[in-house]
């Protein structure tokens, strides 16, 4: 069992010395793992008494209770040693204790957003919280107590997984049964079961396990193990490049105008449900993937050289030589399909606020896709363009600025490692004594993209005395882009990360909608869902997914020649044997129903169970439907049990107060600062244009039919 904090005894003999030989303040790393944890009750103040969350109560009830987290216990890991304490200040004395000024450690977290708000208890206004790096507010990645030479990092943003998944991923130690966190109250004071403090010591050597294999199986050092998974492969790609390579990546970081072009062309994947067939129960349907995206778009001609400006009318003129970015009026745009592409956050409508206004009111729309615009523009990619245009109906087109870059191969080191990864990622799956490796470059796979979408403006929020969140000045944009080309990680050009999610919506659309009109209305009517790299539909065919393929492979052979490489590199082969091609769709499932009312709301049948994908409820809580897929229908409510989704409040100003837990003990709270968590139902909702849109087409279709 794990020991009381003061009985710690702290090992420095680990040491690497990150910068040769020659001891230097702040150089030298302890090469020892440090874990910490914590465990809260989330209290409620209800008729004047702190207690758990009362699921008899509607969600709308606590809407203006007080509330508050305690943390009852911190356990904290040196090695494989767990030591805890009770009081939460009391950490504050163990960090004095293991500081050394000329010896800096690591504690690593698993979600340390969630702690972070906890130790502001200890650190606010006492300590300089130094070399912040975080995702936003609120969700730090690492940071370091300057007067301490302590770094905090997280280690959620290095696995992109539970604990419980990540202990099961990469240990051989398993994550006990969870506490039931809100079965009763507890404090500092309350007294808990052997069961309890099992399961709070298992979290530290779960956590530490993890780290373990990280430092043992990927790096040598603890010092070395990047902040997050993108880390890990930017790590990879500066073994196999070099200066000029890096240079050239830092000259490409383009103006701060032109970087605002490109933000604006960038667009994610295409997820969306067929407004004809949303809210009906589709029968006998399958769903096609596509293997590996956006590894297999990095494959493509990218842009290779910074945007310049060309004439008008040299747009999109050889598409086969250039990459083209371009602001485009449209007029009198109408949807041909049901299926509709325009982004509605991506228009541009008129600087004239009543004009603007006219073009908002003449605006219909498809859960943020655009059907009909009487006038809007937009900055696209000729990507884009050619997708819009065989999309829609259109009355004005009128191409107001136009820049271009050369197409060309990503280097060919990078192009040798994207299929080195895929093919290791591939072979090496159920190898279990190759899973390590197999893990890690799928990881890996899946981080290049990343490294090319990386928006460095998203990087603007820190803590100083308070959470502080930069403007999005021309001098904050302009520092962050020079702090870019003088930066060593910058090793893919933002132009190459916004023409692959192009290049990935093209091949969804290519089959969405076919070359072939006629095909193309047919199979409209057909295709239920799509999500990035997906189609599910109804009907057969099959044929589509197919002839597509045999594009890809010709690809394939295209791009092995102009690059000189193996082209069994594109088509590696499972353990059993069989080719998996990078780039074709491969059948991923076959489903006996489904219904789907939007993005990320859908419910499947397959081989007879049902299966939930809704944005804000667990997998499990499809249990609430009763087996009947009917259920699942506008209004319907998934209760606190069934939803599994939290609130995260947190909160700054707890009051001073007395806590009495369930043995009747009384503990006197001073924390100021603390996450409550508790859970909320979720209600299935559609909007009254989205439900309008839907009874229209029903009745269209009835009358069609």
């Amino acid at each position: 069992m794990m020991e009381y904090w003061k009985c710690l005894k702290d090992d420095e003999t680990e040491l690497y010395n990150k910068r040769g030989n020659k001891w230097r303040k702040n150089a030298v790393y302890s090469d020892a793992i440090y874990t910490f944890d914590i465990e809260v009750s989330n209290l409620f103040n209800i008729d004047n008494k702190w207690t758990i969350f009362d699921k008899s109560k509607p969600k709308e009830f606590y809407q203006n209770v007080d509330m508050m987290g305690l943390p009852y216990i911190w356990m904290f890991g040196i090695n494989n040693n767990v030591y805890y304490g009770r009081e939460f200040a009391e950490f504050e004395d163990l960090l004095k204790q293991i500081s050394n000024e000329h010896i800096k450690k690591i504690i690593w977290v698993h979600n340390l957003a969630y702690e972070f708000q906890f130790l502001l208890n200890i650190f606010d206004g006492k300590y300089t919280i130094d070399k912040m790096v975080c995702r936003d507010i609120h969700k730090p990645i690492s940071f370091i107590i300057k007067e301490l030479n302590i770094e905090f990092r997280c280690s959620y943003m290095l696995t992109n997984l539970s604990l419980a998944r990540a202990a099961s991923e990469f240990t051989n130690i398993k994550k006990l049964d969870s506490l039931d966190y809100d079965a009763k109250v507890r404090t500092p004071n309350t007294e808990l079961t052997d069961e309890e403090l099992l399961y709070c010591e298992y979290d530290i050597h779960c956590l530490n396990d993890v780290i373990k294999y990280y430092k043992e199986e990927r790096y040598k050092h603890i010092v070395e193990i990047p902040l997050t998974s993108t880390g890990e492969v930017r790590k990879k790609m500066h073994k196999i490049t070099d200066y000029y390579y890096v240079r050239k990546m830092q000259n490409l970081v383009p103006s701060k105008a032109m970087y605002m072009r490109m933000w604006a062309c960038f667009a994610g994947g295409y997820t969306h449900a067929n407004i004809l067939n949303s809210g009906r129960v589709m029968k006998k349907g399958k769903g096609m993937d596509i293997c590996s995206s956006y590894p297999w778009q990095a494959l493509h001609k990218l842009p290779s050289t910074a945007f310049h400006r060309c004439l008008k009318s040299e747009f999109n003129t050889e598409p086969y030589k250039w990459a083209y970015i371009a602001l485009v009026k449209f007029k009198g745009v109408k949807s041909k399909y049901y299926t509709s592409y325009m982004q509605v956050s991506k228009c541009i409508f008129s600087d004239d606020p009543e004009e603007a206004k006219d073009q908002r009111r003449h605006l219909t729309t498809d859960n943020g896709r655009v059907v009909m615009s009487k006038e809007h523009s937009m900055w696209l990619t000729s990507i884009d363009y050619d997708i819009i245009m065989r999309n829609y109906e259109i009355d004005e087109v009128e191409v107001l600025e136009v820049y271009r870059s050369y197409l060309d191969y990503l280097d060919k080191r990078i192009i040798n490692l994207i299929l080195e990864l895929y093919g290791n990622k591939t072979k090496l799956k159920g190898i279990k004594e190759k899973e390590s490796i197999y893990k890690r470059d799928k990881a890996m796979l899946n981080s290049i993209y990343g490294m090319c979408v990386t928006n460095p403006l998203k990087q603007s929020s820190r803590y100083n005395n308070g959470w502080v969140r930069d403007a999005l000045t021309d001098e904050f944009i302009k520092n962050k882009l020079n702090e870019m080309k003088a930066s060593g990680s910058t090793l893919m050009f933002y132009g190459a990360g916004v023409w692959i999610t192009a290049l990935a919506r093209k091949q969804l659309f290519d089959c969405l909608l076919p070359e072939d009109e006629a095909i193309a209305h047919e199979f409209d009517t057909h295709t239920v869902y799509s999500d990035t790299d997906s189609i599910k539909y109804v009907g057969d065919y099959d044929f589509i997914f197919d002839e597509y393929n045999k594009k890809v492979l010709e690809e394939h052979k295209q791009i092995a020649a102009d690059l000189d490489l193996d082209i069994e590199l594109f088509a590696p082969k499972d353990i059993k044997g069989v080719e998996h091609p990078i780039g074709v769709y491969e059948l991923d499932s076959i489903f006996d129903e489904m219904l789907t009312l939007g993005a990320k709301k859908y419910v499947v049948r397959e081989n007879g169970e049902l299966h939930l994908t809704l944005s804000g409820v667990r997998k499990s809580g499809v249990s609430a439907l009763n087996n009947d897929i009917r259920n699942f229908k506008n209004g319907f409510v998934f209760d606190y049990d069934h939803s599994g989704k939290l609130i995260h409040l947190y909160t700054e100003q707890q009051p001073e107060v007395d806590i009495i837990d369930e043995d009747g003990n009384t503990y006197h709270s001073t924390n100021s600062y603390g996450v409550v968590l508790y859970p909320t139902t979720y209600t299935i909702g559609q909007t009254d244009l989205y439900e309008a849109l839907i009874e229209l087409l029903e009745i269209y279709d009835a009358e069609r039919r």
